[in-house]
This record gives C-alpha cells, sequence and structure tokens, in this order.
C-alpha cells in the first residue's frame, strides 16, 4: 500500500494515536516513518492497523513494566491491567485483519450457477 499523508492520517485515527493539539509525531507511539513501513507491508490501511495494534501491544509491556497502580505523595493512580489492555490490542489488531480480508475478498467463495 502507499504511504501517502492521507493514509498516514487514516492509520493514525485506526491505531488511535493523534498528534496532539501544539504536539508532534514525537508525542505519539508511532513516528511518520513507522507508519509508513506499516502502510508499505501491508495490502491495505485496516492490515496495517491490524500490524499497528499488534505492535503497541508490545510497545504496552515496555511502557508499563507491570506496573499496575502507583503512589505519589497523598495520590494513588490504578491503571488498567496490563492484562486488559493486552486483550484489547489483540481485539482491535483482529478486527482490523477481518477488515483487511473481508476488503480483499480472501476467503470469500463465490457461487457459480452455469445455464
Amino acid at each position: 500500500m502507499e504511504a501517502t499523508a492521507e493514509n498516514r492520517d487514516r492509520l493514525r485515527a485506526l491505531v488511535d494515536e493523534p498528534v496532539p493539539a501544539g504536539g508532534s509525531q514525537y508525542d505519539t507511539r508511532f513516528t511518520d516513518e513507522q507508519l509508513d513501513v506499516l502502510l508499505t507491508g501491508a495490502h491495505s490501511v485496516e492490515g496495517a492497523a491490524a500490524d499497528g495494534w499488534m505492535r503497541k501491544g508490545g510497545m504496552l509491556l515496555n511502557e508499563m513494566d507491570g506496573i499496575e497502580s502507583e503512589r505519589q505523595g497523598q495520590e494513588t493512580y490504578t491503571y488498567a491491567s496490563l492484562e486488559k489492555q493486552l486483550a484489547y490490542t489483540r481485539e482491535m489488531a483482529d478486527y482490523y485483519r477481518q477488515q483487511d480480508i473481508a476488503g480483499r475478498g480472501v476467503g470469500v467463495g463465490r457461487m457459480l450457477s452455469v445455464e
């Protein structure tokens, strides 16, 4: 798939990694270059999104380092469990993989009639 600005913007939306207002691509988990690699290695933006969600799951492992809560002074911050976060990234990857497959017609049978 071609890595265009339009495809990159759509992919950012599908992997839920928008550039924050006043920020840049470096304020997200994926740089434009990394998104371009995902796009050029896929058949569709949905296929790239599936790969992106799988990579995002790996990033969560490194970012969270198993921490589910932390305390700073009088404040305690509790995060969704890593297990739940990883399950969500897998669900999203599976969803976009199915969208990619459906869009390419892979695995779709056709009935023929001969008269």
